[in-house]
């Protein structure tokens, strides 16, 4: 199972590669939050979790 927070981190890291550092934050920001909102009121915290709301 893909836990969401790990696709958080390889895409961050990703990012580190073309993107300036305020770029980088905002997205970790915005992502954070995205994050944090399907965790706590959804309680989504995998991958395959969050495919199974979107079918």
């Amino acid at each position: 199972m893909l836990e969401l927070k790990d696709i958080l981190r390889k895409f961050l890291f990703d990012c580190e590669v073309n993107y300036a550092k305020r770029t980088i934050k905002s997205y970790k920001n915005s992502n954070a939050l995205f994050h944090n909102y399907l965790k706590q009121e959804l309680n989504i915290e995998t991958l395959e979790e969050l495919q199974g709301i979107l079918r």
